[in-house]
């Protein structure tokens, strides 16, 4: 998310509050790591994923689903390692019961997603690189359906 080439790792902490720790490039983190927060008020958000860069600027941004509504939102990260405003991309996604920012599938240098429905279907949407995802394509049936 910032500019230094090291990945940030984002996590959601109990009180729903999102935060972002400071990329290490080739050391783990801690606990104590230096930290962001991404603003309050995330606790209707079931579905966090980094699919990577949606909007072409290089730089990975965050998806995020309304439990409550089903509708997934972008939020682009900028150049200082914060988040923009959310902004509504689709709606129901509701009955997706895993959602996964995959990174580039198709090898446009854009990000993509996969979501797995309640029928055990996966789907991919490749990103458009303004933000919002293409058409869903069908990848399997019977996705993770095996009882063996």
């Amino acid at each position: 998310m910032g500019n230094d080439r090291c990945a940030e790792m984002p996590m959601r902490m109990p009180s729903g509050e999102p935060r972002t720790y400071k990329g290490h490039c080739g050391t783990s983190y801690q606990p104590g790591s230096s930290h962001s927060s991404l603003g309050k008020g995330w606790n209707d958000c079931d579905v966090l994923t980094a699919p990577g860069d949606l909007t072409d600027d290089v730089r990975t941004d965050l998806l995020a689903r309304r439990k409550s509504i089903g509708d997934m939102y972008l939020f682009a990260a900028k150049s200082n390692g914060t988040l923009a405003a959310g902004r509504k991309i689709a709606t129901g996604w509701k009955g997706c019961k895993k959602i996964v920012g995959a990174g580039d599938l198709d090898g446009d240098g854009i990000g993509d997603v996969l979501a797995l429905d309640g029928k055990g279907t996966l789907y991919r949407y490749d990103g458009r690189g303004s933000g919002p995802l293409k058409k869903r394509v069908k990848v399997f049936t019977k996705w993770a359906t095996s009882t063996t």
